[in-house]
């Protein structure tokens, strides 16, 4: 008897299921599962062998081991091509958001900020409260461009370099 395909959502996205095919299991019995035609894998509950054998006319198909394994490669290329391209996305965020934080340190908006923060810390380290300051660092992104005020502090460049350390340089 032909191999049909019925439809199915169990357990698997894909929706184009094979009839009961024989798989030996590990311990050298026979069980039926269904298989899916896109991905390979057993989907479904484990079919009764009379239901298989009515199903197939008595004559199931083998479970396609091969197939199955050669669809687990390329879906695990196509997710690690796909890890890949949103790694590559996200840098590519990364780089773009670095180059506008760069550009906003340089306007007036930012200076004016800076100023207050020093002045409000009266030109002093607020990490060590022993050096100049020279840094206005922010304790969070967040608000990038629009900062409070209690988000900037004050810091030397020694501090500055203290609370930038275990960031590895990225916000």
């Amino acid at each position: 008897m032909s191999d049909f395909i019925f439809s199915s959502p169990w357990h698997c996205p894909h929706t184009s299921l094979t009839a009961p095919r024989s798989r030996t299991i590990a311990n050298g019995r026979t069980q039926y599962r269904r298989q899916c035609l896109a991905c390979g894998r057993p989907v479904g509950e484990v079919v009764a062998k009379a239901t298989a054998l009515a199903e197939t006319g008595g004559c199931p198909f083998p479970f396609d081991e091969a197939f199955h394994d050669e669809r687990q490669r390329v879906a695990a290329k196509r997710a690690e091509a796909e890890a890949e391209a949103r790694l590559r996305e996200r840098e590519a965020e990364e780089e773009a958001w670095w180059r506008w934080y760069n550009r906003y340190l340089q306007t007036d908006a930012w200076q004016k900020l800076r100023r207050k923060v020093l002045k409000r810390a009266d030109g002093v380290c607020e990490g060590c409260a022993e050096r100049p300051a020279q840094q206005v660092h922010h304790l969070t992104y967040k608000n990038a461009g629009n900062e409070l005020l209690f988000q900037l502090v004050a810091l030397c460049d020694g501090c500055h370099d203290i609370a930038h350390a275990d960031k590895g340089g990225v916000r």
